[in-house]
This record gives C-alpha cells, structure tokens and sequence, in this order.
C-alpha cells in the first residue's frame, strides 16, 4: 500500500506539468478524474490550490506550500524504502569480526559448514586485533565477532568462551620433538620472537618470562601473529602462543606446540555478539557454525594438554 495518496501524487504531477491535461497524460487518468482529485483537495483545505487560466494552472501561495510538503514527504518515501532493501538483503548478509590467527584454516571451515546448511550466505569478514573489533562492534559495523580477551561490559552477548592455554611454539627439532612440556631449563637462553603490546597476549606472555626468570633475548617483536609464525618456522626462535594460533602449522609439521611446565598462562577465547532475538536467521545460523567450530578448535587444545 503506497504512503502516499493517489490525490497528493496526482497534485504533485499538476503543479510540475502546469495543466490538468498534460498532467492526465503523465498519469493515465482521465482529466475529469484528476480535476476531482484537485477539487476534493482544495474543498478540504479550504482554500484554492490552483490559480486558473486558459493555458494552464499556477500554484497559489497555499498551493505551493502543500506541493513542498508533499515533495518532501517522497524523498523521504524513497529514503524510507531504499533502507528497507538494505535490510530485506541483510537477512542473508552477515558481518563477521575475526582475530588474524582464524583467517584461514578456520574461516575456510565455517564457510564450507555455512554453505553446505544453508546455502549461499553473503558474509563479509573484517579481520583485526581485538580493541579495532570492539570498537567495529560498537559502532554497529559488525553482527559477530571471534576475538581473544573481549571486555565483558560493553553489553554483548557471550554465544561462547574458552580458555586456551599460551604454549611454547617452536620449530620441529629432535630435542623439542621428544618432549610432552618444555620448562625454564629448555626456554633458557633460547631467542624468542615475541607478540608486541598492540596484541592481547603481550601482557600475559611479558609475566610469565618475568615469573619464570627467563634471561632469553627476544629477537624480534610483531603485532601480525602470521609473521610470528613465519619467523619462527625459518628458525629465527621461539614464541608463546595459543593452539588456536598454530593449529595449520602443527598439523603440516611445520611447527610444535607445547605446554610450559607450572606455568597457568592462557587467552579467553569467545565468539561475542547481540541477543540472538535480535539477530537475523543468518547471523543466527553463523553463529551456531562458529561455536561448533570453536569447540573443535577447544577439543584440539585440551588434547594437547592432556
């Protein structure tokens, strides 16, 4: 049902063509149909919206300032209706937030799990550190996000949490390959290729060496977990990080992961998002995808606990 009436269309069309006959044609009514709509108008108001003469109609000062009003109300009639499409398309539009460390194996996953029960679902992925995450979240930019170490009082719902023990990360060698945990006497003196403070884990990760009194020189510094990884798989020296961080590394063999002996160091892993009575069926159905997911990603972490 269109919010504007025919009659306040049809007065619009009038004043724009200047005559009742050209306006007829413009609209495919009858002149004598469109002179009524014009006389029922002008009998509401009270007062003459038109000025009559033999070559067409002018608008009375009255006249002008109800064709402004309706002129108004349709651009924000159309306003109105290109947002609604916007929405109509969001219903299978989903934006995602992720941390660096789930852009590959792990997206790959949940796109091909999304797909194969519901279809093809536009989701557009914004990959960064938690702090850039939050404040995309806050301003509205993001349906969901995976990220180590979210505030808790920003007013987002927790769809899932787990805590994910920080290891020694170190290229395969016979003397690390061996062991089940790594102590201060193997990290002793190794070079260390270190998160920097713009990520989650450099706080946690600079107390453990303090606690563990580790006089080992950190060689190199990164805010890109990617490149972290990359240093250490040519050799350059050894990292903390989470499972979830190294878990494609470990599975090709291009690195080892393993727990630090007396040291209860983890991430809070968790998947954040809005009440799910607010959220579309899409970002209900990702977020479902993401936590069965994450669940994995947990159940590999805890084996190598164990």
């Amino acid at each position: 049902m269109p919010l504007l009436t025919q009659a306040a269309h049809v007065i619009e069309i009038v004043a724009s063509s200047g005559s009742i006959r050209k306006a007829s044609e413009r609209v495919n009514l009858a002149p004598s149909a469109i002179n009524r709509h014009v006389l029922n108008l002008e009998r509401e108001l009270g007062t003459p919206l038109f000025l009559r003469h033999p070559k067409g109609m002018n608008l009375t000062e009255a006249g002008k300032l109800v064709v402004d009003y309706i002129r108004n109300f349709q651009i924000q009639d159309q306003a109105m209706r290109s947002e609604v499409e916007v929405l109509k398309g969001r219903a299978g539009h989903v934006r995602l937030g992720i941390m660096e460390c789930f852009a590959e194996g792990f997206l790959a996953t949940v796109y091909d799990e999304m797909n194969k029960q519901h279809g093809q679902i536009a989701i557009d992925v914004s990959v960064a550190g938690t702090s850039q995450l939050v404040q995309q979240m806050l301003a509205g930019e993001l349906d969901l996000v995976v990220a180590f170490n979210m505030p808790g009082d920003l007013g987002f719902r927790c769809h899932y949490e787990a805590r994910l023990d920080i290891g020694a990360v170190m290229k395969p060698t016979p003397e690390f390959s061996s062991k089940g945990l790594v102590g201060k006497a193997d990290l002793q003196g190794q070079q260390l290729v270190l998160p920097d403070r713009s990520l989650s884990l450099n706080a946690t990760v600079k107390s453990m060496i303090q606690r563990m009194g580790l006089n080992s020189q950190a060689i190199a510094k990164s805010n890109s977990v990617s490149a972290i990884k990359q240093l250490v798989v040519q050799g350059a020296g050894v990292s903390f990080l989470t499972w979830a961080d190294v878990r494609d590394e470990v599975t090709r063999g291009d690195l080892l992961f393993r727990q630090i002996e007396g040291q209860n160091v983890y991430e809070l892993l968790t998947l954040s998002g809005r009440n799910p009575a607010q959220m579309s069926e899409a970002t209900q159905a990702l977020a479902q995808i993401l936590v069965q997911t994450l669940e994995t990603v947990e159940a590999g972490a805890k084996s190598k606990a164990g």
